[in-house]
């Protein structure tokens, strides 16, 4: 998979390394992050680090995603998808224009194409897993500890209040769904399960449940990657990574409910 997609990941600053930590994030951006190591320059790291966070659906958001849309028109698939396609070549292409460094060049041998053992695969596969649970679980259980306080601080409500007028007039969504929004930067699919649930209560429409799914996706994501990314990137790269798909999450999706709007749109 490396050597077939290096010469498309050239066009974004990646080199076919690149391909297993972007695959790895439709499993868990979280661990897509930590998989950054793996790549050679610094430059790649960031590229990758700011696509993962910025474009890749983790799986339970996927999950729930293609549960909403299977109740659309197939044109709301292709619409979401490519909309999310798009953004990651443009960003990717912008970011290696204007991150300085230099991408590293790819040499890789083939070893021959065998049928695995599956004692080596269960052991590499364990090892990786003890890995995972060492570097992940701190993160998670301080990213639990700081929304609860948070909450108990009341600093959620003033978070949904703020985001409300956001949602209303610029993304032409309903109040509530703030409470979706919030709800994803907690956890992504804690947002998609939310947005499922009132999708069924009638509050949206095809048109909204689209949009929300972009401003979703782009927007910054769950607490946990966002505590990972602070420890991988440092706290400058972090920063400008978070309000960066902060705000193009919410021009991307303006400019969805504006092209929805003119075109006469309706899922």
């Amino acid at each position: 998979m490396s050597l077939l997609t290096d010469r498309v990941l050239r066009r974004i600053g990646l080199n076919g390394k690149g391909i297993l930590p972007l695959i790895m994030g439709f499993s868990c951006v979280t661990m897509a992050v930590l998989t950054t190591r793996t790549l050679d320059s610094n430059k790649q790291r960031i590229i990758a680090t700011l696509l993962l966070v910025l474009t890749i659906p983790c799986a339970p958001l996927l999950g729930i995603m293609l549960v909403m849309l299977s109740k659309l028109s197939i044109w709301a698939t292709v619409t979401l998808f490519g909309v999310l396609a798009l953004q990651f070549l443009v960003v990717g292409a912008a970011a290696n224009f204007l991150i300085p460094g230099r991408r590293a060049e790819f040499f890789l041998e083939l070893p021959p194409l065998r049928a695995p053992r599956l004692r080596n695969a269960l052991v590499k596969s364990g090892h990786q897993l003890i890995w995972f649970l060492k570097e992940a679980i701190p993160y998670f259980m301080i990213g639990a500890l700081l929304l609860f306080g948070l909450e108990q601080a009341g600093l959620l409500d003033s978070l949904r209040a703020a985001f409300r007028p956001i949602s209303e007039h610029m993304l032409g969504l309903p109040g509530e769904s703030a409470d979706v929004f919030l709800m994803t930067m907690v956890r992504r699919e804690a947002g998609a399960a939310l947005l499922a649930q009132m999708a069924e209560a009638g509050m949206f429409n095809g048109n909204q449940a689209v949009i929300t799914l972009v401003v979703m996706t782009l927007m910054v994501p769950c607490i946990n990657t966002v505590l990972v990314l602070y420890k991988e990137r440092g706290m400058a790269v972090a920063t400008a990574i978070l309000l960066f798909t902060m705000f193009y999450s919410i021009f991307i999706g303006a400019l969805v409910h504006a092209s929805f709007t003119w075109l006469g749109v309706s899922f």
